[in-house]
């Protein structure tokens, strides 16, 4: 009894070791003379099954970091739209409202909702109020694509030059 507590005790002192996994094999690819390697052609791809995600661009190439959230470019083609409804929205004021002549800057800061709505849209200009408020107007019409993640704060702005209307020729 006394060698078998004396072998178990020796045994777990110092413990069983395991024999290392064996190497892995590797074996040289030989290529018959003249024959050119030839990039494996790409697999067929799977046909979509429910939401398909592109993994091929971070997820930080959305503005909110969200795999599906708005892309740059899609917001850039609103608010350039944005800005020539503005543009449009001033020039029509120019008939009723007196706006400087010369340049006359307008930012607009907004919040796009994940439904493409704007929200808590300010304008700021030197303008008059009641054309800040058309520009206003414009703006919260604006439609940006929907997405998912969180909300994203934008702002841009636009010079809007106006020259004086030409002198009445003398009679």
């Amino acid at each position: 009894m006394r060698t078998v507590l004396s072998v178990c005790f020796a045994l777990s002192v110092v413990g069983c070791k395991k024999a290392p996994p064996p190497a892995p094999i590797v074996l040289p690819v030989v290529m018959p003379e003249g024959a050119a390697a030839e990039a494996p052609a790409d697999p067929e791809p799977l046909p979509p099954a429910g939401r398909v995600f592109d993994f091929s661009q971070p997820a930080a190439s959305t503005l909110n970091g969200a795999l599906d959230g708005p892309k740059q470019a899609d917001f850039d083609a609103v608010q350039a739209d944005g800005q020539r409804k503005v543009q449009a929205c001033l020039d029509a004021m120019a008939a009723t409202t007196v706006l400087p002549n010369g340049n006359a800057t307008v930012a607009v800061r907004l919040t796009v909702g994940n439904d493409g709505k704007p929200k808590d849209v300010a304008v700021t200009s030197e303008v008059p109020a009641d054309a800040v408020a058309c520009a206003k107007g414009a703006v919260e019409g604006l439609v940006f694509p929907s997405f998912t993640g969180s909300m994203v704060n934008s702002s841009f702005t636009i010079t809007y030059h106006r020259s004086a209307p030409p002198a009445a020729a003398p009679k």
